[in-house]
């Protein structure tokens, strides 16, 4: 299983790819529809939750992931804005992180 992590940093040669294959898309739409909570209970059904819900309920406005699989950066992406207002969120890592 494919670790997640926030991108805070890029190493150098890392470009990223322009076409993806199917595969990887389907991990990125289950990083993106799957995500659970720390702890799961039995028939909880708020358990699972999409990104964007999550985004939404931490007031996140944006965020960059990158899946480490095989110990390789498999894919990174921005999701949402750095701002509200803003530019939309790239792979390519802040200068500095933002905190909440």
């Amino acid at each position: 299983m494919p670790c997640l992590a926030a991108l805070l940093f890029q190493p150098r040669g890392m470009e990223t790819q322009p076409v993806l294959s199917p595969e990887i898309q389907r991990r990125i739409e289950r990083v993106c529809a799957g995500l659970t909570t720390p702890v799961v209970e039995k028939d909880d059904p708020h358990a699972c939750q999409t990104l964007q819900d999550r985004m939404a309920a931490d007031r996140v406005p944006g965020v960059s992931i990158a899946v480490i699989h095989n110990g390789e950066i498999e894919w990174a992406q921005g999701f949402g804005v750095a701002q509200l207002g803003g530019a939309p969120v790239t792979a390519e890592p802040s200068a500095t992180p933002h905190p909440n």
